[in-house]
């Protein structure tokens, strides 16, 4: 978070934004997230062709603004 502060640290204007967004997502610095970090387990590749689920202009109905949806990765392996 230190190094993103000092790198927006020149436009203040940035630096006041970010800080609002992270205090308005709730997050809130505290020195244990200094420790906390990840390592992907795996790495999975998956082509994005005719076959595989997703949302399109063509195929999302007028009227819908916004849609969330989760993929099945057990069901993609399978293809």
């Amino acid at each position: 978070m230190a190094q993103l502060e000092q790198r927006l640290a020149p436009e203040s204007s940035a630096l006041t934004f970010f800080r609002d967004a992270l205090l308005e997502a709730g997050y809130v610095e505290q020195s244990h997230y200094d420790g906390i970090a990840f390592e992907p387990m795996q790495v999975e590749h998956f082509t994005v062709d005719d076959d595989f689920p997703r949302l399109t202009v063509d195929t999302v109905p007028e009227g819908i603004d916004s849609a969330v949806y989760v993929i099945s990765l057990k069901r993609l392996r399978k293809q």
